[in-house]
């Protein structure tokens, strides 16, 4: 039997030293990772160079959905709900009242999905 030779991987220059949590791809060399901090970096070449973007908040991002028309959310611990409306360039953040940990969302064909310490839960609504 032979052997094939395992392919060496090339790191990506990271933009940042803290942890990043989870990522998206948003278009075909559109990428977006976020973690540690309410870290957010967006990169348009496929990971060769990033820009920092601004989420307004310290908490944790750990999960997020792509959800078309440039349309992203990211969510987060302390109830953070960030909504994009231009492809993750830029966020507003909303909290949910109850602050509860969010760890993903998901996107269904009657909205959005929180996923998180208490279960499932009704998303953000799609905006006008």
């Amino acid at each position: 039997m032979e052997r094939r030779r395992r392919q060496e991987l090339e790191p990506l220059e990271s933009p940042y030293e803290g942890s990043f949590f989870d990522a998206l791809a948003l278009g075909p060399r559109d990428l977006l990772v976020y973690g540690l901090q309410g870290n957010a970096w967006r990169s348009t070449d496929g990971g060769q160079s990033w820009s920092r973007v601004e989420t307004g908040t310290t908490a944790g991002l750990m999960g997020g959905a792509a959800l078309g028309n440039g349309r992203v959310v990211l969510v987060g611990a302390q109830g953070t709900v960030l909504e994009s409306a231009d492809g993750g360039a830029t966020f507003t953040l909303e909290r949910r009242p109850d602050r509860v940990a969010l760890a993903d969302a998901v996107a269904t064909g009657g909205g959005l999905v929180l996923l998180g310490e208490a279960g499932a839960l009704p998303g953000p609504g799609p905006k006008p």
